[in-house]
């Protein structure tokens, strides 16, 4: 295909993303991950291709208090952050030409996601019980691909950096922002009570890291451009899905 093609860019956006998943499917979350990212690598390279290539906050183990910088150590808790990390490190060496960016807690207005998630289990009346003591930076996938796209027009950027949305947030307080969007803050509200819980209490097969926020002033910084909060990112990926609801 490359061969055939032979594009200037290619965004490689495929990922194997099911984090608990990850625990018992190591070998397919390498082979996606690590493999898969290196075989796409090895083939731009050979048609003089720049590569962008999207990683993730679960390379990092959560032990920083403040943003997490593109050059600090990573070390990552899970099986996906490793096969993550193993895909950064190959992609860098199979091609000159790679720019790699890392996000973190990504949701859209489609697919299967955080957002989507906590919006059916509201619409169901189902009580979320959610975990307070991760935080990380919400994403919406739409203001990742307009930077990743900016970045396409940036040919010298080259190197690892980061990417999300500004602010920081617990899954908890996420929730909660979600709720509030939807059904307000009225006592008389039939939508369910959001419950705190810990990592522990959550109990998930994959350990997460307890602190994700990634600090992107480097690569906006190049691109000349700001990242909006999350909150403002949410209400507008909230907007987007009340307009498919009503065009359906």
């Amino acid at each position: 295909m490359f061969r055939s093609f032979r594009p200037d860019i290619v965004l490689n956006t495929a990922g194997y993303t099911a984090v608990d998943a990850a625990e018992n499917n190591q070998e397919l979350a390498f082979q996606v991950n690590a493999r898969g990212a290196e075989n796409v690598a090895k083939a731009a390279q050979a048609v003089r291709c720049r590569l962008i290539h999207i990683s993730t906050d679960y390379v990092f183990d959560g032990e920083r208090l403040t943003p997490y910088p593109p050059d600090a150590v990573a070390h990552p808790l899970n099986v996906y952050g490793e096969s993550k990390l193993a895909g950064e490190e190959r992609v860098s060496l199979a091609c000159s030409d790679t720019l790699i960016v890392r996000t973190g807690w990504v949701y859209s207005a489609i697919g299967k996601n955080f957002l989507l998630s906590m919006l059916d289990l509201m619409r169901r009346g189902t009580t979320p019980r959610v975990v307070s003591d991760q935080r990380g930076t919400p994403t919406f996938a739409l203001d990742l691909a307009e930077i990743v796209w900016a970045s396409t027009a940036h040919t010298d950027i080259k190197g690892i950096y980061h990417f999300a949305n500004a602010g920081d947030a617990s899954w908890y307080e996420f929730a909660c922002a979600i709720r509030a969007l939807v059904v307000g803050d009225e006592a008389d509200s039939h939508a369910p009570i959001i419950i705190p819980i810990s990592s522990a209490e959550h109990n998930a097969p994959a350990m997460r890291p307890l602190y994700s926020v990634l600090d992107s002033s480097a690569l906006l910084r190049v691109l000349r451009r700001s990242a909006r909060s999350w909150e403002v990112a949410l209400r507008h990926a909230l907007d987007e899905i009340r307009r498919q609801t009503q065009g359906s």
